[in-house]
């Protein structure tokens, strides 16, 4: 299954310069990864267009990237201040960062 960019990479690339308007509307109707899948699905019996429109499945697709984003961010918050006391920066300017968490992201 090869891919189409819809959209430059930046801001500096916005894509749109070498396609018209046309080509890219028409790549998405014909080529949606979505409706690729689905059909790819349908045609090896792998799953019925019954089980496909049903809103389990999607439910389920969704609660497991939800649930490992939310596995990941449980992670990420409790180790944010082991990471910074534990490295090899300023320990004081470490433990002043630690303890205010705002300016930490992960």
């Amino acid at each position: 299954m090869d891919t189409y960019r819809y959209h430059g990479h930046s801001m500096s690339d916005p894509g749109s310069t070498y396609r018209t308007c046309d080509e890219i509307s028409n790549e998405r109707q014909e080529r949606d990864p979505i409706k690729r899948v689905w059909k790819l699905l349908l045609a090896h019996d792998i799953a019925s267009e019954k089980e496909l429109k049903g809103q389990n499945l999607f439910d389920e697709m969704a609660e497991n990237i939800l649930g490992g984003s939310r596995l990941g961010n449980k992670f990420c918050d409790s180790s944010k201040s082991q990471v910074l006391r534990s490295s090899s920066i300023d320990k004081e300017r470490a433990n002043d960062v630690a303890e205010d968490q705002s300016c930490v992201t992960c």
